[in-house]
């Protein structure tokens, strides 16, 4: 880091040399095109796989294309965000996993511009590569979720944020005498940066809040490296970020002001976070096992050895990293947020340390043999090595494809009526269908407890539902999310009784970095964990329904193998 009190054994010293600007250039166009492929590869064949990722297009599709102004509950900023990008790139599916990609690759450009500010372009260039091969990033710059875009905002806040330290002289070095001739000047950083943060807000909350975090963690800083002058100068500015951070929410609600439910968002985390910690989960051992689950080894091993450079020799920077880290990791542990994507900010830490280990190693191998030739050598292994890791683990994630385009394409392809029911992820057929759908998700939510009633409840529905139009209900992966154990198995049990009419594959299953398994302890293994079940309503207006026998079985897995014996093969 790029601090006057570092020592040369200092991780983020500069005593190293740096590389040269053009070097620098030629090794982020490397990293970016190859976070490119990654992010690019196979996508336009890659359906949707997620709930929001339909939501997410169909609201500005409404927008665009009908010219309705929809009902926002929360995430507005991020909905209109989105119809800015489709609006450009088209209104289609492949366009907004398209504009997801290009984001991601952004994210890594403002990654190295931060980077490059708070240490040198050596880490800076290490830290864009772990960035751009981590699976854990790579999963959402692949999905039209809110979190690849709101890790964007992230970096740019932040690179935004650093700059107007700098310009204030709160980051390591006095003002000069220019700034202080030129005072007015020094203010431009803050306009926008606080712009944006209101804004992001609104994209997702855990970006804002992480964010403002981070600006208490530097004014904390500054008293522990007992800068006491800057103490005014910092309050001032933060209450200029807040004020200027109330004006951007304001601005983008107020542009949304049509059906809009102005707490949502804050209700919305509030019940769910509480509800989350009522669990009585042992959060410590949740986050471990996400992120051993979705990192690779040398990023987790590397990224804690970095950590560990900066206990040792800190510094100005390091000490604000620190804080930054703890701070954040001690949040989550305490508040008990259940979704593994809420972790995605410790991951952009993670990337931080890793880079700095490996700049470190480099640095003292190079100096203990005095050629800088087996520096570079080892940091070029260290990086291979966590690349091919990390992209070993995204492997299936770039070939695995969610089968909704196919449910969609056979759903389009038969006399569909104004409604089908479905599961809680009705948002991907309102938007592969263009709205043609109304979708009634909330279905089996209404099924009796008694076992005994629940058979003759769901033909009695399914034949109500056919006589008033409703031709097709839906079962994917989301019935364990929107619905109890007892219900799941029953739906299990009668999709064994009554051959489905189209079995659809879902090869992605279990891979989902989703809050299932934090709500439910483990997404529940089912057949609609790894199908998607279509049935035609219509079939259950016939009397030989009325006396059927749901299947006796009640294992998870008899109940799938039954599934494949009715077919003979493996479902397409």
């Amino acid at each position: 880091m790029k601090d006057d009190h570092a020592q040369d054994g200092d991780p983020a010293s500069p005593a190293a040399r740096d590389l040269p600007p053009k070097v620098a250039w030629l090794l982020l166009a490397v990293t970016v095109g190859g976070a490119a492929v990654l992010r690019f590869y196979h996508l336009s064949e890659q359906s949707y796989r997620f709930c929001d990722e339909g939501y997410h297009l169909n609201l500005p599709i409404l927008y665009l294309v009908d010219h309705q102004e929809p009902f926002l509950f929360f995430k507005h900023g991020l909905l209109w965000f989105i119809a800015v990008g489709i609006s450009v790139l088209g209104l289609s599916q492949a366009a907004s996993l398209q504009f997801s990609g290009i984001c991601g690759l952004a994210t890594i450009a403002l990654f190295y511009a931060l980077l490059s500010q708070l240490f040198n372009r050596r880490v800076a260039v290490l830290g864009a590569a772990a960035m751009a091969c981590s699976h854990y990033v790579l999963f959402y710059n692949r999905s039209n979720m809110s979190d690849g875009y709101a890790l964007m905002f992230f970096c740019l806040i932040a690179l935004l944020l650093v700059q107007q330290a700098k310009a204030f002289g709160l980051w390591l070095e006095a003002p000069t005498d220019t700034q202080r001739r030129t005072s007015w000047r020094r203010w431009l950083w803050l306009l926008p940066a606080g712009l944006l943060l209101g804004f992001s807000f609104t994209v997702r909350i855990q970006t804002c809040l992480t964010l403002l975090g981070m600006a208490g963690a530097w004014g904390l800083t500054l008293l522990l490296m007992r800068r006491r002058q800057a103490v005014k100068p910092v309050m001032l500015a933060a209450a200029v970020l807040l004020l200027l951070a109330a004006l951007g929410y304001a601005l983008t609600m107020g542009y949304l002001r049509h059906n809009v439910e102005w707490n949502g968002t804050l209700e919305w985390y509030g019940k769910n976070v509480t509800a989350a910690g009522a669990r009585g989960y042992e959060w410590q051992a949740y986050l471990v096992s996400h992120l051993t689950r979705y990192c690779g080894w040398p990023l987790l091993l590397l990224g804690f050895v970095g950590l560990a450079c900066l206990h040792r020799r800190p510094g100005f920077g390091g000490i604000w990293l620190l804080l930054c880290w703890w701070g954040l990791l001690l949040a989550f542990l305490k508040m008990g947020l259940p979704f593994p994507r809420a972790h995605l900010y410790l991951v952009f830490f993670l990337c931080i340390f890793w880079a700095i280990a490996v700049d470190c190693i480099g640095r003292r191998l190079a100096g203990v043999s005095r050629r800088a030739s087996i520096g570079i050598a080892a940091a070029v292994v260290l990086t291979a090595l966590t690349a091919a890791v990390e992209i070993s683990k995204s492997r299936h994630l770039m070939t695995a494809e969610g089968g909704y385009d196919k449910v969609v394409d056979y759903l389009l392809g038969t006399d569909i009526g104004e409604e089908i029911i479905a599961t809680h992820a009705w948002p991907i057929f309102r938007a592969l269908h263009l709205h043609r759908t109304v979708v009634l998700y909330d279905f089996v939510d209404a099924l009796p407890s008694e076992e005994s009633k629940q058979h003759d409840w769901m033909i009695d529905r399914l034949r109500e539902s056919s006589s008033a139009n409703i031709t097709h209900m839906v079962l994917d992966s989301y019935v364990p999310y929107a619905s109890s154990a007892s219900e799941t198995l029953f739906l299990q049990r009668f999709c064994a009784t009554y051959p489905p009419d189209l079995v659809v594959r879902n090869e992605f299953g279990m891979d989902s970095q989703t809050s299932w398994d934090a709500f439910h302890g483990m997404l529940l293994p089912s057949m609609f964990t790894h199908y998607h079940i279509v049935y035609r309503v219509g079939r259950f207006r016939a009397d030989t329904f009325e006396a059927g026998q749901l299947s006796s079985l009640t294992d998870a897995a008899a109940l799938e193998a039954r599934l494949l014996e009715i077919y003979g093969k493996a479902p397409e």
